[in-house]
């Protein structure tokens, strides 16, 4: 298999287990002591160092190069070793176990845990950053919605208020109090007297006697 479909059949399997894979950015480790693969569940960490055909050649050296993983334990809460299942026989599970180490083995069909990893009690820094860096993003993400829901409620309020002076301005103006009043009803006794229209006549007549 190639080293992709490895990764890939790894990453499943610890998918299922409800962990992630963590960027080797993220890694609190110098870039040549990095793990092959990690993983994190949001709380602990999970570190692996895969072997493929080509390191079972020594018995010695790979369990040397396994042994080795054992200085990603300060920094991760468990430590699994990945070797292909039809060689998992050549490494001796006790010494793995004394050292608090996992093993998983694969072939194509998926991935198999034969030895579970002790679980190393200490939070990593790695963990702490990116719980920090999820519960930011989070508020950061609520914040935004906020703010839209505010600028939206803004902007009908500004368009109603438009709407309403508009119609304002537009719409007629009602009679002033100065607008001249219809003339009430004369009293009966005074209509159709001839004296009225005697005296409204005198009242237009220039003054005879002016100057």
């Amino acid at each position: 298999m190639t080293e992709a479909r490895v990764n890939t059949l790894l990453t499943e399997f610890f998918a299922s287990k409800g962990q992630r894979p963590i960027s080797r950015d993220t890694m609190p480790v110098r870039e040549e002591e990095k793990p092959d693969l990690a993983f994190t569940d949001g709380r602990t960490t999970t570190y692996l160092k895969v072997f493929d055909k080509d390191d079972l050649q020594n018995r010695n050296t790979l369990l040397q190069a396994a042994l080795s993983s054992v200085s990603y334990i300060p920094v991760a809460n468990r430590v699994y070793l990945a070797l292909p299942k039809v060689q998992a026989a050549i490494l001796d599970a006790a010494i793995l176990r004394e050292r608090g180490l996992g093993l998983v083995v694969y072939d194509s069909k998926g991935v198999e845990e034969v030895l579970p990893a002790s679980l190393f009690e200490h939070e990593t820094t790695s963990t702490k950053t990116n719980v920090d860096l999820e519960r930011l993003t989070s508020r950061i993400s609520a914040l935004e919605r906020t703010v839209e829901t505010l600028v939206s409620e803004l902007s009908k309020i500004k368009s109603l208020r438009l709407e309403q002076l508009e119609v304002k301005r537009t719409r007629p103006e009602s009679p002033t109090a100065f607008e001249p009043q219809k003339p009430e009803r004369l009293p009966s006794f005074l209509q159709d007297n001839p004296w009225l229209d005697i005296l409204s006549k005198r009242g237009r007549e220039p003054d005879q006697f002016a100057g």
